[in-house]
């Protein structure tokens, strides 16, 4: 096989199962769509991967396919639960490795780094592979912004106190952005704003004036 025609056939190959997880997680969260954390923000995840991916590693096409691999299944354990639902979401995965015949078909390393990503896609600390630093940036984006605010809110049911401290938790996402494109989209888009505006008129609304009679 030429060489040109070799990697028509290997972008073919990677296009089947990038749609293939695709569609997975599409039927999988159609069954079970989970408070904020629905097919919506599974895409906007993804689309978040390829932008980073794109700008951070140009000429480097295996990273921008595994951080798009790993984007998709990334929260599909909260569809069985919001605890520790990485570990889930790598069962989920592990198993769709096993039973599917084109994800079957990625090389060992492969699905090797994109189970790294998905089950490390909670731990900042976590950065053996390129991948999983993109995902966790991404996944960050998708919770600033007006959308975050809305996700925020969604999650914790409108329920003002846990909203408080999940927003002191938006402070930590922000410092723990890794990738020079995220922290650029951060402020380019002024995403954290909405978060600190939510905050403010939180905290004012719980200011309290005492007068001495």
């Amino acid at each position: 096989m030429f060489p040109k025609e070799e990697k028509r056939t290997m972008l073919r190959k990677k296009a089947q199962c990038l749609i293939r997880m695709k569609n997975k997680v599409i039927a999988l969260f159609a069954e079970n769509s989970p408070a904020a954390h629905d097919i919506g923000h599974i895409s906007r995840v993804v689309k978040w991967t390829r932008i980073i991916a794109r700008s951070e590693y140009p000429q480097d096409e295996e990273i921008r396919f595994l951080s798009r691999m790993a984007g998709w299944p990334h929260d599909t354990g909260r569809t069985v639960s919001d605890e520790n639902h990485w570990d889930y979401s790598g069962d989920i995965l592990l198993d769709w490795f096993k039973e599917d015949s084109f994800l079957s078909s990625l090389s060992v390393q492969h699905k090797e780094r994109i189970l790294y990503a998905v089950v490390n896609h909670w731990n900042d600390e976590a950065n053996d592979f390129p991948e999983a630093i993109i995902l966790r940036d991404a996944d960050k984006l998708d919770s600033f912004g007006e959308i975050g605010v809305k996700r925020l809110v969604e999650y914790h049911h409108g329920n003002e106190e846990k909203i408080m401290r999940g927003l002191r938790l938006h402070y930590q996402m922000k410092a723990d952005l890794k990738t020079k494109t995220a922290r650029s989209i951060m402020e380019q888009g002024n995403l954290f704003g909405p978060i600190k505006e939510l905050q403010r008129n939180l905290l004012s609304s719980r200011i309290k004036k005492l007068k001495l009679t």
